[in-house]
């Protein structure tokens, strides 16, 4: 995977939520991990947590704007995964194995550097489950 933009670590907003809420959250998806949309994510070792979302686009609904958004406890330095598939439908089912390279990757903290997987993701279409 190649980086199109880097940039230096900051906050565009801090404490933004109160630990009771992320308490409350935190399970949810974590769930969407162990049985949901972003199944394919599942890393042995790793408590991950995640949310998936897709929009149709154009009058013939036959584009999408695909997502996932991942992170695991102790993750280095805060960091977070965000993955976005922007094309025809077909092209965003590879976003949940580009996730599990880059989640991997930051477990061990080594750049990853690869030619994008084949899609082997059978994951259903993806649905808000919270």
């Amino acid at each position: 995977y190649t980086a199109t933009t880097q940039s230096e670590p900051g906050s565009f907003k801090t404490e933004i939520t109160s630990q009771e809420i992320i308490d409350k959250l935190l399970p949810a998806l974590r769930e969407v991990v162990a049985t949901g949309t972003a199944a394919a994510i599942k890393s042995d070792g790793l408590t991950l947590a995640a949310k998936t979302g897709t929009a149709l686009k154009g009058s013939d609904k036959t584009k999408e704007s695909s997502w996932v958004i991942a992170w695991y406890d102790g993750m280095h330095k805060n960091k977070l995964v965000l993955v976005l598939v922007d094309g025809p439908r077909t092209e965003g089912t590879y976003k949940l194995s580009v996730a599990k390279a880059l989640l991997k990757a930051g477990a061990v903290d080594t750049p990853v550097i690869t030619d994008a997987p084949a899609s082997s993701d059978t994951t259903p279409s993806p649905s808000s489950k919270i």
